[in-house]
């Protein structure tokens, strides 16, 4: 309920990462039509944007750190407090810094929310009409591994991002 306000804020969501499968059961008629997903990269590019501006205007100072100005530029598993604000602002790599932690928000929001569209499908999948339905349990069931797929698919990457850049910046402080 705290995710998505509303089922068709869910489903809005679901639809732009999975896309949309229609199966029809009927004897003369079209058996599918498929709309293609995005997948999850393009929605924490545009999270990511969102948070670093939002990061942006409580560093600079234009918007107060309220509580809704942190929330907005922190997800729930890794929120925004008013002290990190506060060490950004004395950072001198104030902007690395800030598009970092803006990118691992972005990260974790999406995952969070990828993570639980794959407990809603879950959950879709017992309910009784749809268990009673071979080709909804199977569509179902695909929608998830694909899912499951762009979530490991993801993790790696992020994996093979931190291996790759964590020494650098830490060397070179180091030799400061």
């Amino acid at each position: 309920c705290s995710t998505w306000r509303s089922p068709e804020e869910a489903s809005a969501f679901a639809n732009r990462v999975l896309g949309e499968i229609q199966q029809q059961t009927c004897a003369n008629c079209t058996k599918s039509s498929t709309t293609a997903g995005v997948g999850l990269t393009p929605l924490i590019q545009k999270e990511y944007e969102e948070k670093l501006l939002a990061l942006h205007d409580l560093i600079s100072g234009s918007k107060p750190p309220s509580s809704q100005n942190l929330s907005a530029a922190g997800s729930s598993s890794m929120p925004i407090t008013r002290g990190v604000i506060a060490a950004l602002r004395d950072e001198p790599d104030q902007e690395i810094l800030a598009q970092r932690l803006a990118s691992e928000v972005a990260v974790t929001s999406i995952l969070e929310k990828a993570l639980l569209l794959q407990r809603t499908l879950l959950a879709g999948n017992k309910e009784p009409n749809v268990a009673a339905n071979e080709v909804a349990t199977a569509a179902i069931n695909n929608e998830r591994m694909s899912l499951q797929q762009e979530i490991t698919n993801l993790r790696t990457e992020l994996e093979l991002r931190r291996s790759l850049t964590s020494n650098s910046p830490a060397a070179i402080i180091a030799r400061h």
